[in-house]
């Protein structure tokens, strides 16, 4: 481990955060968001959602929020901070079907509701969407890649920072500079449950790391209730 684990001070450097912070929130994305399509999988299957999840569907769209992008576009290509699909619709309001490549040919071909202006469809690429029959524009919703906010709550390119001033050899937060989560406020412990486990790795405390794992367990129990 770094010095500062080594020194054994009881916290980890600036340095150690940021790198953590970067990871740890991508983790934690992926966490729910692999969830969300769960969610949906096993609600068209008119299947019981597992348990050690999130207790409704509006739950998971709450601690997505800050993610979620709604964009008018007039071009196929998918915003370079896409990550996920959520809706389709003209600008009209009529709903756009996403449907799979595959089946392309079936709905160009049926009989009683082949692809049309009332109801056009939409294949999903991996850089771009073709919509069918062509429309003037659209508007996409998407989960973006979360990124950061600043200390004002405004939405940031930039990743987290813990930003500091030494101050007689002691860090001191400085908000200038520094990029907090763009996750709602309420998931902060979560990251820090996963900073955590990520020190624990690394120092090869298997105590630290297990505290970690509680900790994670006892949040998903928490939003089951």
């Amino acid at each position: 481990m770094r010095k500062s684990a080594k020194e054994e001070r009881g916290f980890i450097s600036t340095t150690d955060f940021n790198q953590y912070a970067i990871a740890a929130q991508q983790e934690l994305f992926q966490s729910i968001l692999s969830q969300y399509r769960m969610y949906l999988a096993n609600k068209q299957r008119y299947l019981t959602y597992y348990k050690e999840s999130y207790k409704s569907l509006e739950s998971i769209h709450d601690d997505l929020r800050t993610l979620r992008r709604n964009r008018v576009t007039t071009t196929g290509d998918l915003p370079t901070d896409y990550a996920y699909y959520i809706d389709l619709e003209t600008t009209e309001g009529k709903p756009i079907i996403v449907v799979d490549v595959n089946k392309r040919t079936f709905y160009n071909n049926a009989f009683d509701q082949a692809p049309s202006a009332t109801y056009p469809i939409a294949i999903m690429g991996s850089s771009d969407i073709e919509i069918i029959p062509t429309v003037q524009d659209f508007k996409l919703s998407y989960y973006k890649v979360p990124q950061g906010s600043t200390t004002a709550g405004q939405p940031s390119a930039n990743q987290p920072v813990w930003n500091s001033n030494n101050v007689s050899g002691n860090e001191v937060y400085n908000p200038s500079g520094s990029i907090n989560f763009e996750f709602p406020k309420h998931l902060e412990y979560r990251l820090a449950t996963i900073i955590l486990s990520y020190v624990g790795i690394e120092m090869r405390e298997a105590d630290l790391y297990q505290m970690a794992n509680n900790e994670e367990a006892k949040q998903k129990q928490d939003t089951n209730q």
